[in-house]
């Protein structure tokens, strides 16, 4: 019989959003954790906030340690595995799929918006000329499963100023949320940004997307509130200088 690895948990600190945060579990949990960071070949602190911003997003979150815990079992064995994913650039033939996201990612399960926001905000798919018209001015990074269906997206738009550019959309699905995604998604944008020297990037972010700009080093300038329909949603306006 396998013996089983009883240990008690052990605190380690962890840097979340600028801040130490102290954690504990067990060994088998934290080497379970490295192991999914690794896999995804982000920092640990990088997934550990991916997991805190989801479990907030609970009805009735549960503490950090154990959003951890829950999160490793509810991923199983594919909690270990990001070499599936492929990255590409999008091109025409992706933009129909893009809208077809953004309108899934809105829409999905917790969110911070009440149902009449996110149907104000995304009252259908986007799609047609003024969305492909859209898209093609932007350089459009995405994330594919095993079966090549596109599971998120971040885009970067050109502005006047060359030095500067705005990031219009950055889009999980749901269920590949918590997978460390978005961080490798924004990697491959701000190298991109990087190479074509734009030195200071700009965004608008929802209520649930702020927390992980604020991970990869955005900040607020503003906190905004826009007026759709009978509806009001907040965001923030970020910034963040690129080394």
């Amino acid at each position: 019989m396998t013996q089983t690895p009883y240990h008690p948990p052990i605190k380690r600190s962890i840097t979340l959003s600028g801040h130490a945060t102290s954690i504990s579990l067990e060994p088998m949990f934290w080497d379970k954790l490295k192991a999914a960071a690794a896999a995804r070949k982000v920092p640990v602190a990088a997934l550990v906030g991916e997991i805190d911003l989801e479990r907030m997003q609970a009805e009735t979150p549960p503490g950090l340690a154990s959003a951890i815990r829950i999160w490793l079992m509810a991923q199983g064995d594919t909690a270990m595995s990001g070499s599936a994913i492929q990255f590409r650039i999008a091109g025409p033939k992706d933009y129909a799929a893009l809208g077809q996201l953004v309108y899934d990612a809105v829409h999905a399960e917790p969110s911070p918006y009440s149902p009449a926001q996110r149907f104000a905000w995304m009252p259908e798919p986007r799609k047609g000329s003024d969305w492909d018209a859209r898209l093609a001015k932007q350089h459009i990074v995405t994330a594919e499963d095993e079966t090549g269906t596109i599971i998120g997206f971040v885009s970067l738009e050109p502005q006047d100023d060359p030095r500067h550019g705005y990031i219009d959309f950055a889009y999980i699905r749901g269920e590949a949320r918590g997978m460390g995604l978005f961080r490798r998604l924004y990697d491959r944008i701000a190298a991109y940004a990087l190479g074509a020297g734009q030195t200071r990037l700009t965004v608008h972010a929802s209520l649930a997307a702020q927390p992980a700009f604020a991970a990869m080093g955005f900040t607020v300038t503003a906190e905004e509130e826009v007026a759709i329909g009978s509806e009001a949603l907040r965001r923030f306006a970020m910034e963040m200088e690129l080394a």
